[in-house]
């Protein structure tokens, strides 16, 4: 509830107060002398759209100050959205703004800095403004769909949290799919890759330390290569295939001087040179056939090239390389598909989906029955309200552009299946969007005909009238007022209203008077009781206070 607004130098009012009540606060005044301005301080204090021309001529800066009284579900809200604990916030809370003459604003929440978008977005849980020009509300698809299930009994409220947290729960799991599947895809490539990769490297088989111990054998055979023709010519002489060689010549002449006494002395020469003949010749042998001669220099080069191809390819070293290629297959034979985790989060996506549609089509169906419902209870209120022409019509209908999910086949979005329409019918017409029906008194009395009808289902919100009851007179604007007041009964409501008729039934009564002051318009605005109250109704009926119009003010007054 609005329990207060405080307003300096804005446009012609100077500095004004208004303490308001419970149930129907009413704001009349002559036509320029500034009731929209109340308004105007209303929104400004709630984070609405900035206008430097809005201060007052000779100031520098307006402020508004907007004093709340919220409900515990207000508080909560609010915390969210100032990321702040609920037991931080009382239900006593001041909306405040400050704006200098160019353009700059400073909004605070409880006397501290804040952003204005965050008390814009809070004021659509705390306050509704209906006027003539500003009837977004009845072309909004959201609003109109809230205001179609909030006349729901408990039963409806319950699909509609049911729905909304299988909604919630079909979308992760969708994401959550995707992103398996992405996974699964990419895990499809890498196990290819890597089988290619495990196959290639075991057709090089590579070992430890081999390209070291290539490099050596290559530097070996090199050096044997280079030697070869000398080593072959050692050995021929030592021993060849196709004559007697010096190891021989030795084992032949040790045997001819054994038996001469007169070389005794030289036997053990010749046998050292023979020891040493035979060594030199297994040496030659050695360097011929060693290991290194298992391979041709040409498949060492080829051997190297293989080896150097592979570590390049994969830029890392041999031993690391090989570490590593076999960890990966150990991976590979242990690496488990998404396959299994895909598999189960599509059962349950099925389970999910079969479920939302079954509550879809329940909410569905009872949106169909309240609609029927809402439709003939506002068409009663409309014809009380001199329209009694028009048909007040409510058409629930699928989904057909931009749904959120599809699901066997039906559109879904966050509310279900279906999207309203709000329709007016004059007489035999056929029936059309409402918004491009009605002119604006007509929408501003549908609303409050609506606004009547759900009083009891919607959240404790302030409604504001701005001017409702333009274009209309007689019994039409009694029965405005009527019905103002029947609304202001469980809500506060607020209304600017230039009919005697509507603010003879005002709880609280709020005068905007205009005054020149050294030639600035300036306003005052006063509460009114008593006599206050049917001099002015007295003097909305006619302009002058007669004993007819006193008598007429206090008859409209006894009809509350």
């Amino acid at each position: 509830m609005l329990t207060e607004l405080r307003i300096t130098n804005l446009g012609v009012i100077k500095s004004a107060e208004l303490k308001f009540g419970p149930g129907l606060n009413v704001l009349t005044g002559e036509t320029g002398a500034g009731k929209t301005m109340i308004l105007n301080a209303l929104a400004l204090a709630l984070g609405g759209k900035v206008d430097s021309k809005l201060v007052r001529n000779e100031a520098s800066k307006l402020s508004v100050e907007a004093d709340w009284q919220l409900t515990e579900k207000q508080i909560q809200v609010l915390a969210e959205l100032l990321d702040e604990d609920t037991n931080n916030l009382s239900n006593q809370i001041t909306f405040g703004r400050v704006i200098d003459n160019s353009g700059k604003s400073r909004q605070t929440i409880d006397g501290i800095t804040s952003n204005a978008s965050i008390a814009n977005n809070f004021s659509e849980n705390i306050i509704q403004v209906f006027g003539q020009s500003d009837q977004k509300f009845l072309s909004q698809p959201s609003w109109q769909i809230q205001t179609l299930d909030s006349f729901g009994a408990k039963d409806h409220q319950s699909n509609l949290i049911k729905y909304r947290i299988l909604f919630k729960n079909l979308i992760d799991l969708l994401d959550q799919k995707t992103k398996l599947q992405i996974d699964q895809s990419i895990w499809l490539k890498e196990r290819e890759q890597l089988q290619l990769d495990l196959k290639e490297f075991d057709e090089i088989s590579p070992k430890l330390n081999e390209d070291e111990e290539i490099l050596e054998r290559i530097k070996q055979r090199e050096e044997i290569e280079q030697n070869s023709a000398a080593l072959e010519q050692i050995a021929n002489l030592l021993s060849p295939e196709d004559q007697l060689g010096l190891i021989g010549s030795l084992k032949q002449l040790r045997q001819i001087t054994s038996s001469i006494s007169e070389f005794a002395d030289l036997q053990e020469d010749i046998v050292s040179a023979q020891t040493i003949a035979i060594e030199l010749e297994h040496r030659v042998f050695q360097l011929l056939t060693s290991e290194s001669h298992d391979q041709s220099l040409s498949d060492l080069y080829t051997r190297k090239a293989q080896l150097l191809a592979l570590v390049r390819k994969h830029r890392l070293p041999l031993n690391d390389l090989i570490k590593e290629f076999n960890e990966a297959r150990l991976k590979f034979e242990s690496n488990v598909s998404p396959e299994k985790a895909l598999d189960l989060i599509t059962k349950e996506i099925l389970d999910i989906e079969a479920e939302i549609i079954k509550v879809a089509n329940e909410i569905s169906k009872i949106r169909k029955e309240i609609a029927q419902s809402l439709s003939q209870q506002t068409t009663t209120e409309l014809v009380a309200l001199n329209m009694g022409k028009t048909r007040f019509i409510i058409e629930v209908k699928p989904i057909s552009k931009n749904p959120a999910l599809v699901v066997s086949g039906t559109n879904l979005n966050q509310n279900g299946k279906d999207v309203i329409d709000f329709l007016i019918s004059n007489g035999e017409s056929e029936p059309r969007l409402i918004a491009k029906s009605a002119s604006g008194g007509e929408l501003s009395r549908i609303m409050l005909a609506l606004q009547v009808v759900l009083q009891q289902s919607i959240d404790n919100l302030v409604y504001v009238f701005d001017e409702v009851d333009a274009g209309i007179g007689g019994e039409t604007a009694i029965e405005v007022g009527k019905r103002l007041a029947k609304l202001a009964a469980k809500k506060q409501v607020i209304v600017v209203t230039h009919l005697p008729q509507v603010a003879a039934f005002a709880d609280h009564h709020f005068c905007v008077k205009g005054s020149p002051d050294a030639g600035i318009s300036t306003s005052d605005v006063v509460e009114l009781y008593d006599d206050m109250r049917v001099n002015e109704i007295a003097r909305m009926l006619g302009g002058m206070q007669t004993n007819a119009a006193l008598t007429h003010a206090q008859e409209l007054m006894a009809l509350r």
